[in-house]
């Protein structure tokens, strides 16, 4: 049975978008000896180039989702979901996760398309600045819903960083596709930046996307960039499938272990 989710405070994405964040500090310290914690900054992710009326950001304290077999999973992404780099569709993340899961009754749709950012994956009824992308109804949130999943991966690794959209339009639209996906009882697994041979500027924004992402998103949250990166900064030539961009045969498996990792703790999701 899906997850129902609860309401929290709805703010108009043009508006902003303002996440208040708790802290979490040693209370019995605090009150032995009198000091109140210093006030923690609100961080505030706002995208002015999209109007998709209000939405709500919804705190990871409603973890694990609950999920029934069988049930239907839906990968959006872009080259890296689509699987490219592998050297065959079930050695990529997508095939892998697919063949552990198949047989306790997951089927998996995927719906990634090379080169796409996250906006390529806004609902058609976004009104998106001109200078931005279009929606892609075949590659799309509207697409996802229509297989009612139970399930849906969101995986936008670094196309967004190189074609200089900034971090907080990123996460803003991962953020809102969260929300959109969650009120229909979707449970929905966040997969963090991977690590690209391209410009510093680049790689600052990808460490930025996570950084704003990995709080909000709490146990659904996948960390691949750590596992990925080299020294420099870009993708690791272990896991390099030659052009500095897809993972081999061996990212993917890094990919499909983490989550796993990530489901199979029972902190995202319960079978």
């Amino acid at each position: 049975m899906k997850k129902n989710i609860r309401s929290v405070i709805a703010i108009p994405l043009l508006a902003a978008v303002v996440i208040v964040l708790s802290s979490c500090s040693g209370g019995d310290s605090a009150t032995d000896t009198g000091v109140k914690p210093e006030p923690q900054p609100t961080p505030v992710i706002k995208n002015p180039l999209v109007d998709c009326g209000e939405y709500r950001i919804e705190p990871p304290t409603v973890l694990p989702w609950k999920l029934t077999r069988p049930s239907d999973w839906v990968v959006m992404g872009s080259s890296s979901a689509f699987g490219a780099g592998a050297s065959a569709p079930e050695k990529s993340w997508v095939g892998l996760i697919r063949d552990y899961h198949s047989a306790l009754g997951v089927t998996i749709h995927n719906i990634a398309k090379g080169g796409y950012s996250t906006y390529h994956a806004l609902s058609k009824q976004c009104v998106v600045s001109a200078s931005r992308p279009v929606a892609d109804m075949q590659h799309n949130i509207d697409k996802a819903h229509e297989f009612k999943p139970d399930l849906v991966f969101l995986s936008y690794p670094s196309n967004d960083a190189v074609s200089k959209y900034t971090a907080t339009e990123s996460a803003s639209n991962l953020l809102l596709l969260r929300w959109q996906l969650m009120q229909q009882g979707t449970a929905v697994v966040v997969l963090s930046s991977q690590p690209r041979n391209t410009n510093t500027a680049a790689q600052a924004a990808l460490l930025e996307l996570d950084k704003l992402l990995k709080p909000l998103v709490g146990a659904c949250f996948v960390e691949l960039h750590s596992l990925l990166v080299a020294d420099t900064g870009g993708l690791a030539t272990q896991f390099d499938s030659g052009d500095g961009v897809h993972l081999n045969d061996a990212g993917h498996q890094i990919v499909a272990q983490a989550i796993n990792q990530t489901l199979n703790s029972g902190r995202c999701v319960e079978f």
